[in-house]
């Protein structure tokens, strides 16, 4: 009976090592590859303070993407953005706006 014990004692601890490895995969996603694309603001919305904006973005092909932006102007209905696609690991896309330098 104790052998039986340690040996379930063993695969609970692999069990829920795995758990959380999968957990931290979800949860981090680090990236894989990074694209540019350009799109067009469809919609925007001011944030809790006047530089923290976000935009509802068209891009080129046909995807319609919400992102956060850090601008110093309001931007206007129409006007062209560059956004940066994350692919992660397990394929989830993620958008930012580059800083423009």
């Amino acid at each position: 009976m104790p052998r039986f014990l340690t040996m379930l004692d063993r695969v609970a601890r692999l069990v829920s090592l795995i758990f959380v490895e999968v957990f931290m995969l979800i949860l981090f996603d680090p990236p894989v590859r990074s694209t540019l694309g350009d799109g067009s603001i469809v919609y925007w919305q001011g944030g809790d303070n006047r530089y923290r904006l976000w935009l509802l973005v068209k891009l080129e092909d046909g995807r319609t993407v919400g992102v956060g932006s850090q601008r110093m102007h309001q931007p206007t209905k129409g006007e062209r953005v560059v956004l940066r696609e994350q692919i992660g690991l397990l394929g989830t896309s993620k958008f930012y706006e580059p800083p423009i330098s």
